[in-house]
C-alpha cells in the first residue's frame, strides 16, 4: 500500500516538475532563513550547556541594585571590588568566592604580540568552576605570576609548540608591564558561555594596575562576584549586612545610589534586557531574536502559502481521478494520506536544500553581526529537534488544508465539471493576499532603513567629525612619544589627548547643583581636546587641563546643560558638584550629537579634566582627504617607537557612525533579500491562482473572443478580482509595515527618520505591480489563445 502511495506521489510530482522545483528551492531558501534565525535562539537555549549542573548547584552571583534620581531601579551583576572579601568574612556558609573582571591589554612572546582580553580572578576560581585542561596544571594558579590561556590564544602565540611554562609579557594601562608563566592551556569555551576567556590572571594584578586596596568599596571598576556556598548553607543576604555595604558604597561613591545586594543562582538565566552592567557574559537580548525569528516566519509563511496554492492549482486537474478513486472504495484517510505524502516529499527535499543553503547563509549572517557562533557550535540533537519542528510546522501550514479538502469532498462534487475548484476559491485568494501583504511589509522595512541611513548620515553632529583621527594609547607617556611626530606632520593641524571621546565613550552620571540631582553625559578630557574636536564656544573660555585651577576645579557645559538644570545662558562661575568634587563653570559650548542610539533629544554634557593616569586616546586633526595618509605616517612612527605593540586607530567618523552604518546596512541587506525572495514566491502563488482562474473560464474566454471581445477587454474583465486582492493586500501590508518598521526604529535608535508617506506608497505600488504584471501575463496568454481550441470538447 505504501509503495503505491509513493509511486503515485512521484508520478504526480514529475507531471508538475516546474511547480515542484520552484517550491523546493523557494521553500528551501525560506527554511534556510529559519535555520539562520534559530542560531539566535540556540545561543540562548544552549547557554552554559557545557556545564555539569551538579558542579555549580551551590554557585551564586552577587547582584547590586541601584536607583536613579527618578526612582528607576536597575540590577547589575557587578559589585564593589572589596565586597568579595567582606562577604567571605561576614557571611556564614560561604566556602569560596572569586571576582571576575575584564581588562584589555597586549601580550608579547618573543617577536609575536597582539591585543588581547584578559580576565582577572581570585585564586579559588578554578576550584569553583570546571574547565577542560589540554595541558598543564590548574593547581599552580595558587602562584601569583601565572596565567591560564585558551587553546585559541596558545595557537596564536606558540602554533604547535607547547605553551606550558613559557613566560608571557603583558602590557596594560599606564604602561604597567607584568610577566606571567603559562601554567595551563584549557579548551576555549563556546561564545554562549558565562565564563569564557582568552587569558586569565590573578586579580592581584588588576589591583596593581589600578592601585586598588583589597577592601576597596568606592572605585568604579566593579567586578562580577561569584560565590560558592557550603552544601548545607542557606544562600541569603542578611538585611543588616546589605544595608551596611550599601551605606559604605554610597558614602564613598555618590554618583549612583545603591539600594541593596542579593544573591542569584549561577544558572538563573539573565540577558542584556535584565541587567545594567556585567563583567560576565549574558544571553542575547530578546529584541533581535523576536525581529529575526519574525522575519524568518514571515518568509516561511509566503513559501508555505505558495506551496498550498500551487498544490491546489495542480490538484484541480486531478479532481476526476480522486473522485473515481472514492467511487471505487478509497477512504478519506487514504486520499488525505496520498496528498500529504506528496507535500511531505516536497517539504523534505526543501529541508535538504535549506540545510545546504543554511551552511552558507549562517556564516554570512553571523559575520555581518560580528557573532562568532554558527551551526557547528550548536547541539546536533537540538538541531535535529528544530528540523523536525520545522518539518511539522511546514507540513501543517502548507499541506494540511489541501489534503483535508480533497479527502472531504464528495465524489459527485469532484466529478462535476462545473463545481471543480469551487470550494478552494476563498482560501486561495486569502493566502495570495497574505503573501503579498507580507511582501509589502518586508519591502517597506527595507526602504525605511535605506532612508534612515541617508537621514542619519545627514545629521549635523555639531563637531568636526570627518577631520579627526583617534589613536589608542596606554598612557600619557605614549602621547609624549608620539606628539613630536604628529607636530612635525604638515597635514596635522591639531593634536589632543583624552580619556573619553565623543561617539565612543561618553557616559551618563548624575551631577549636583545645590541639593538637586541631574543626569547628564560626562566626558573626561586632556589638553587640546576642544580645539581638535571643533566644538563652538559660546561663553567664557575652553578648559586647559595644564592649568592647575582648571584641572582641579573647572568644568565646561553645553547649552542644553544650562537649560536642563535651569541655569541662565551666562552661568559662568556657577558651582557644579561632579564626582564628589566642586567645579566651577568656566565656559559654555554649543549643543552637539554624539550617539544616535541613546537619545532623540539633544543631551546635556559636562566636560572636565581627566586624571593623567587614565588617558586612553590621542586625537589628531587634518583635512578629510589627508586622514588616510596621516594614519599611515603615524603607524610608521608607532612601529618605530613601539615595535612590540600593534598600532590601533580609527577615523572619528567611523567611531561615531560605524555602529549605525553596520546596523542599517545589515538590515537593508536582509530586508532586500527577503523582499526579492518574497516577491518571487508571491508571484509564483498568484501565477498558480491566475492559471487556475483562467483554466476554469477557458470556454467563457473562447465565447467572448468568438463574439468579438478584444484581448484588452478580456484581460480587464478577468483581472478585476486580482486587482482587488492585490490592492487590499498592499493596503494591509503598508499599514502593518508602518507599525512594524516604526517599532523597530524606536527599539534600535533613539534618533531616527520619520517614515514618509511616499515610502509607504512606493512599497505598496512595487509589490502591487509585481502581482499585476504576473497576473496579466497569464490572462494575456489565455486571451490570446485560438477560440477553436478553447471551445473544443475534451
Amino acid at each position: 500500500m505504501w509503495s503505491n502511495y509513493f509511486s503515485t506521489a512521484f508520478r504526480n510530482l514529475l507531471k508538475n516538475r516546474s511547480y515542484v522545483l520552484i517550491n523546493i528551492f523557494g521553500l528551501g531558501i525560506s527554511l534556510a532563513c529559519c535555520i539562520t534565525a534559530y542560531i539566535f535562539l540556540a545561543f540562548n537555549i544552549e547557554f552554559d550547556a557545557y556545564l555539569d549542573q551538579e558542579s555549580v548547584k551551590n554557585m551564586y552571583r552577587v547582584h547590586m541594585v541601584t536607583s536613579d534620581p527618578d526612582g528607576q531601579e536597575t540590577s547589575h551583576v557587578v559589585t564593589p571590588y572589596g565586597l568579595g572579601p567582606r562577604l567571605a568574612k561576614d557571611l556564614p556558609g560561604i566556602e569560596s568566592f572569586s571576582r571576575y573582571n575584564h581588562n584589555g591589554g597586549y601580550v608579547r612572546y618573543l617577536d609575536r604580540s597582539f591585543g588581547t582580553g584578559v580576565v582577572f580572578t581570585d585564586s579559588a576560581f578554578f576550584e569553583m568552576f570546571p574547565y577542560r585542561v589540554l595541558s598543564g596544571n590548574l593547581a599552580d594558579y595558587s602562584e601569583l605570576n601565572t596565567v591560564v590561556i585558551s587553546d585559541k590564544s596558545a595557537y596564536k602565540l606558540f602554533a604547535d609548540s607547547s605553551a606550558v611554562n613559557e613566560v608571557l609579557t603583558f602590557s596594560f594601562s599606564n604602561n604597567m608591564t607584568i610577566q606571567a608563566r603559562v601554567i595551563a592551556v584549557v579548551k576555549e569555551l563556546p561564545q554562549n558561555s558565562t565564563l569564557g576567556f582568552e587569558m586569565m590572571m590573578r586579580t592581584e594584578h588588576f589591583q596593581q594596575i589600578y592601585d586598588l586596596p583589597d577592601q576597596e568599596m568606592g572605585d568604579w571598576r566593579d567586578p562580577s562576584i561569584l560565590v560558592k556556598f557550603e552544601k548545607s548553607a542557606v544562600p541569603h543576604f542578611i538585611k543588616e549586612l546589605s544595608e551596611e555595604y550599601a551605606s559604605t558604597r554610597n558614602r564613598l561613591k555618590e554618583d549612583a545610589h545603591v539600594d541593596s545586594f542579593h544573591f542569584e543562582h549561577f544558572l538563573n538565566p539573565i540577558s542584556e534586557d535584565d541587567i545594567g552592567w556585567s563583567q560576565i557574559n549574558t544571553r542575547i537580548s530578546i529584541v533581535p531574536i523576536v525581529v529575526f525569528v519574525s522575519m524568518a516566519l514571515m518568509i516561511l509563511l509566503i513559501a508555505c502559502f505558495n506551496l498550498t496554492n500551487t498544490t491546489i492549482a495542480t490538484s484541480s486537474k486531478r479532481m476526476k481521478e480522486v473522485g473515481l478513486r472514492k467511487v471505487v472504495g478509497a477512504s478519506r484517510l487514504q486520499i488525505f494520506t496520498q496528498f500529504l505524502i506528496e507535500i511531505l516529499i516536497v517539504i523534505t527535499l526543501s529541508l535538504i536544500v535549506g540545510l545546504a543553503i543554511a551552511n552558507i547563509l549562517v556564516d554570512e549572517f553571523t559575520s555581518m553581526w560580528n557573532m562568532p557562533f554558527g551551526l557547528s557550535d550548536i547541539s546536533n540533537f537540538n538541531l535535529i529537534i528544530a528540523m523536525i519542528f520545522l518539518l511539522f510546522l511546514t507540513a501543517v501550514l502548507a499541506g494540511f488544508y489541501p489534503a483535508y479538502q480533497h479527502s472531504k469532498l464528495a465524489p459527485i462534487t469532484m466529478l462535476s465539471r462545473s463545481k471543480q475548484s469551487h470550494s478552494y476559491k476563498m482560501i486561495t485568494r486569502i493566502l495570495v493576499g497574505i503573501q503579498f501583504a507580507i511582501s509589502v511589509i518586508v519591502l517597506l522595512n527595507g526602504l525605511v532603513f535605506i532612508s534612515n541611513t541617508k537621514f542619519q548620515e545627514s545629521v549635523d553632529f555639531g563637531f568636526d567629525m570627518d577631520q579627526l583621527l583617534t589613536v589608542f594609547i596606554q598612557s600619557e607617556s605614549d602621547y609624549k612619544v608620539m606628539k613630536p611626530y604628529a607636530a612635525s606632520n604638515p597635514n596635522i593641524s591639531q593634536i589632543a589627548i583624552t580619556h573619553h571621546q565623543l561617539g565612543l565613550s561618553s557616559y551618563g552620571f548624575p551631577v549636583y547643583i545645590d541639593t538637586a540631582t541631574f543626569n547628564v553625559q560626562h566626558v573626561e578630557i586632556g589638553e587640546g581636546f576642544f580645539e581638535a574636536v571643533g566644538l563652538q564656544l559660546i561663553n567664557g573660555r575652553f578648559l586647559d587641563p595644564n592649568r592647575s585651577d582648571d584641572a582641579i576645579g573647572g568644568v565646561i557645559v553645553n547649552r542644553q546643560f544650562l537649560e536642563h538644570v535651569g541655569l541662565p545662558e551666562d552661568a559662568l562661575g556657577e558651582i557644579v558638584r561632579v564626582r564628589d568634587e566642586r567645579k566651577r563653570i568656566i565656559g559654555t559650548v554649543e549643543n552637539h550629537v554624539d550617539n544616535l542610539f541613546r537619545s532623540a533629544e539633544i543631551e546635556p554634557f559636562v566636560y572636565y579634566a581627566s586624571k593623567r593616569n587614565e588617558y586612553q586616546m590621542m586625537m589628531v586633526k587634518g583635512e578629510k582627504r589627508n586622514l588616510a595618509k596621516i594614519q599611515d605616517d603615524l603607524e610608521i612612527a608607532w612601529k618605530k617607537e613601539f615595535p612590540d605593540r600593534p598600532f590601533e586607530s580609527e577615523f572619528q567618523e567611523e567611531l561615531t557612525l560605524g555602529g549605525m552604518r553596520q546596523t542599517n546596512g545589515n538590515l537593508q541587506k536582509i530586508f532586500i533579500f527577503l523582499t526579492v525572495l518574497g516577491s518571487i514566491l508571491s508571484a509564483c502563488g498568484i501565477y498558480a491562482l491566475a492559471t487556475l482562474h483562467s483554466e476554469k473560464r477557458t470556454k467563457e474566454i473562447g465565447i467572448r473572443k468568438a463574439l468579438g471581445g478584444s484581448i484588452s477587454h478580456i484581460i480587464s474583465l478577468l483581472s478585476k478580482e486580482f486587482v482587488w486582492i492585490l490592492g487590499l493586500a498592499s493596503l494591509v501590508g503598508v499599514t502593518l509595515g508602518y507599525y512594524l518598521s516604526t517599532g523597530m526604529l524606536d527599539e534600535i535608535y533613539a534618533y531616527h527618520v520619520s517614515i514618509k508617506w511616499w515610502v509607504m506608497l512606493l512599497s505598496g505600488l512595487i509589490i502591487f505591480s509585481v502581482g499585476l504584471v504576473t497576473t496579466w501575463s497569464i490572462i494575456y496568454r489565455a486571451a490570446k489563445a485560438n477560440p477553436i481550441e478553447s471551445l473544443r470538447d475534451e
